[in-house]
């Protein structure tokens, strides 16, 4: 069904991670900004600006490569907004989250992460942002205090009984 290729962002990443392994980056990136324009607000749209980032400085064009992380970060901030309390503001505030680890600024990232467990702390991305900002204070700020204090309140959080169950 072609209505399915096109409703879905992960073929459009597809297209253009394929192009991209075949040698041919000019129309790899044509198709990765194709994506960020169709599917905006997709975990994939998302992924790419860092994706394009990445490839950027890798190829030592810093300036391209900044351009890029900072068009991500206002992308972010837009869909964060835009989805405020649901999961596109949890997936774009994760993603914040790596582009400042890129940026290396880990105090922020971590800043972000527990914000974000915060913000949804039923919700698996939020948990997992809590484990994550624990490493980052552990491994990264050399905090492991507050690493220890980020895992207790989720361990005790994991660890509540249910209303009505035995209490």
């Amino acid at each position: 069904n072609p209505l399915y290729y096109s409703a879905t962002p992960l073929v459009q990443f597809t297209i253009a991670r394929s192009f991209e392994l075949l040698g041919r980056w000019s129309r790899a990136e044509t198709e990765y900004k194709y994506l960020i324009e169709k599917y905006r607000g997709s975990q994939q749209a998302m992924a790419t600006y860092l994706h394009l980032g990445d490839h950027y400085r890798d190829q030592d064009r810093d300036d391209e490569a900044q351009k890029w992380y900072r068009d991500a970060e206002e992308y972010y901030n837009e869909m964060a907004a835009k989805g405020a309390g649901t999961l596109t503001e949890a997936r774009a505030m994760s993603f914040k989250a790596d582009l400042y680890r890129r940026w290396d600024d880990p105090k922020r990232s971590a800043d972000i992460l527990v914000s974000l467990f915060e913000k949804f702390p039923e919700s698996d991305p939020g948990r997992s942002s809590l484990l994550q900002a624990a490493k980052i204070y552990r491994n990264q700020l050399n905090q492991p205090k507050m690493a220890d204090s980020l895992i207790n309140q989720l361990r005790s959080m994991l660890l509540k009984p249910e209303e009505g169950w035995g209490t």
